[in-house]
């Protein structure tokens, strides 16, 4: 039994926070509506862009315009750029294919298969922004997505949508039914069943009298292709048909005393931190409230090699605030031998931040006891009730999942020299919760245990986990608790890693000269630059070149054929890259006075002759003979033609074929 003396001491040490988690990354908001509007759930005299919400819920989790949140009316112009972004998020609007501008450019298109391609993160949203890809990008709609759409029955009404994954807590959200934000949505269904969690979600559901009919979201990224059977790429893609500023909460189960405009923005938010986290960009907060820096540094370095992470040392009597902890997806909570470790005021926090979907890992010896027997947090939202002050067994074993996965095993608890006596616990709801530890020899004494409600996720430690030791299957114990609870209970992905980003903004050129028998290549760069060059053609690395400065010369023998210029960053990532072809131009480029439509092109060496009409139809092709052509086209109707040469003497193509030298009208 611990004997407790209170001692009331007034403190002015401050909350300090620590930040890591967004440096080096950026967000970029594609607002590609075309200045559609619809009636702001929030305020249902107020019509807003389709971005309107969106802004708002990166500016709840700490998103700044113009540091790390960028946004605009157009996606930027170069592949470059794109690069320095971890994720873009493009906004379509609702606006009826047949009557819109178009949504998508070729070059556009281009440019995110190869930020994708590279391992970019993009959010597509629109009521018809499938239908669009699929009609005029089909190859594009078939890498990208493991969906397909009907063109028929469009929704006529959308009034509640759905979550029933593993991918996110399950939300409900109300939705305008009949009004612009409804009209057309496509309904998404799963192309290859085969592909499933981890890479295939199907996210968002219509709920069409109380039956799940038809998918309006769904996450994706393929399996590593083996034989052909999946189109690969290293980023990821989610996509929803229905507009996420429109959506209100549905969910009767948030009875906190908040007006309904401030929970629609907080659901809002949640299912935003969802989406980021599956793009990596999990939002993670360790709460050190030990009074011991010793301690502190400890946790610090565990958390340290399992994941990035803010950091707060609180000094004060209370945690963090609600608005603070509502930024993240997960939030640690670390108090170790604390006799009173939470407030009122945490209690308050911690369930407004659960009750919104939040995940919540909490180490603490005393916190079960401080409470006591029947208490509504402990019940509810650590699915426990106090059983005992103490046990005395220092050997632990984990159950659930904790037991049959290939990482943890039972260790042994390094008995701290003083304050170890952790509270003994017992299991409150068997429904929502499960044992995750036991201690070794007292089945009936649980020291952890792992609950799930639908709408949050909590761990809770009785035992001063910093302190494990000898485990038999993998690593530190220590790592195996943190790195389970990541991956297994609030799903974070610890491979992936996000497009690496730049604060720093350059900007390329490249050109090439021809002196004498040798290639100029020349490459210039705005600020001063750190990588590597890398030279091609034809299959094969001419130059791969470390290089540093803002210019940089190569300089190749010359033969004819196609080169390709590629500049990497220090982490491998492609910033720039151009083409261009070099060839011997000795085609006599003239055309003498055409006669009844037949006329001669004569050259130095052989050549290939195509003519093509306007519809792009060749109506001839054939190679010269003693680098002379006669083209004959006095049995063609009279229009428009186009002349297409190719010099080819073996063994490279030094024009490449389909260059257009002159064009000829009848």
């Amino acid at each position: 039994m611990k004997i407790k003396i209170v001692i009331i001491l007034v403190l002015f040490l401050p909350i300090i926070i620590f930040s890591q988690n967004f440096d080096n990354i950026k967000v970029y908001l594609w607002d590609n509506d075309y200045g559609a509007t619809f009636y702001n759930p929030d305020n249902p005299t107020q019509l807003i862009g389709y971005e309107y919400n969106l802004l708002k819920s990166f500016n709840k989790l700490g998103f700044t315009q113009g540091t790390n949140l960028f946004y605009g009316d157009t996606l930027p112009q170069r592949y470059s750029l794109l690069n320095d972004y971890a994720a873009i998020f493009i906004v379509t609007g609702h606006h009826p294919i047949v009557s819109r501008n178009q949504m998508f450019t070729s070059s556009q298109i281009d440019s995110l298969s190869r930020y994708l391609d590279a391992g970019g993160c993009v959010y597509f949203e629109g009521n018809n922004v499938m239908e669009f890809l699929k009609l005029y990008f089909p190859v594009f709609f078939a890498k990208y997505f493991n969906d397909t759409i009907v063109s028929s029955p469009y929704s006529r009404y959308i009034d509640t949508l759905i979550t029933n994954t593993p991918f996110c807590r399950n939300y409900k959200f109300a939705y305008p039914t009949h009004t612009v934000a409804d009209s057309g949505v496509d309904y998404l269904f799963t192309k290859d069943p085969t592909i499933v969690a981890p890479y295939y979600y199907n996210v968002l559901n219509y709920d069409e009298r109380n039956k799940l009919y038809r998918s309006t979201a769904t996450a994706y990224t393929p399996p590593e292709s083996k034989g052909g059977k999946y189109y690969y790429f290293r980023g990821r893609v989610f996509v929803q048909t229905v507009d996420f500023g429109a959506f209100s909460n549905g969910d009767s189960r948030i009875a906190r005393q908040l007006p309904d405009s401030t929970k629609n923005i907080l659901m809002r938010t949640s299912y935003l931190k969802d989406i980021l986290r599956f793009f990596g960009l999990a939002q993670t907060l360790l709460v050190v409230d030990d009074k011991s820096d010793t301690i502190a540094t400890s946790v610090y370095r565990i958390f340290s090699r399992s994941v990035d992470f803010d950091t707060v040392f609180t000094r004060t009597s209370s945690g963090p605030s609600y608005t603070t902890l509502a930024r993240y997806n997960s939030v640690f909570w670390y108090s170790d031998s604390v006799d009173y470790p939470l407030t009122a005021t945490d209690t308050v926090n911690i369930s407004t931040y659960l009750d919104f979907g939040g995940n919540f890992f909490f180490s603490s010896m005393n916190v079960a006891e401080q409470f006591g027997l029947g208490n509504l947090f402990l019940r509810k939202y650590l699915g426990i009730d106090f059983s005992s002050d103490s046990f005395s067994s220092n050997t632990i074993y984990g159950k659930s999942f904790w037991e049959t996965n290939p990482i943890t095993d039972s260790f042994t608890v390094i008995k701290p020299s003083t304050n170890y006596e952790p509270d003994g616990i017992s299991i409150y709801d068997q429904s929502i919760t499960d044992s995750a530890f036991v201690v070794i020899g007292r089945a009936n004494y649980l020291c952890g245990t792992y609950t799930n409600n639908g709408s949050f996720k909590t761990v809770f430690l009785t035992f001063p986990f910093q302190n494990t030791n000898v485990q038999i299957k993998a690593g530190y114990p220590t790592d195996s608790i943190t790195k389970i609870t990541l991956q297994d209970v609030f799903k974070y992905d610890l491979v992936f890693q996000p497009l690496y980003t730049s604060t720093e903004v350059y900007d390329f050129d490249c050109n090439y000269k021809i002196v004498k028998d040798d290639i100029i290549i020349n490459i210039f760069v705005n600020r001063d630059f750190e990588g590597y060059v890398k030279i091609k053609s034809g299959g094969k690395d001419l130059i791969k070149q470390n290089v540093s400065g803002k210019s940089f010369e190569f300089s190749l023998n010359k033969v004819y054929g196609r080169y390709e210029v590629y500049l990497f960053d220090d982490k491998n990532n492609t910033l720039f890259s151009k083409t261009f072809d070099i060839f011997d131009n000795k085609v006599k480029n003239y055309i003498p006075t055409i006669y009844r439509n037949i006329f001669q092109i004569k050259s130095d060496q052989d050549f290939t002759v195509e003519v093509v009409d306007i519809s792009g139809r060749t109506v001839l092709s054939f190679v010269s003979k003693d680098k002379i052509a006669t083209v004959d086209l006095s049995k063609q109707k009279n229009g428009l033609y186009f002349i297409k040469l190719s010099l080819d003497p073996l063994p490279h193509r030094i024009l490449k074929l389909g260059t257009v030298l002159d064009s000829v009208t009848f």
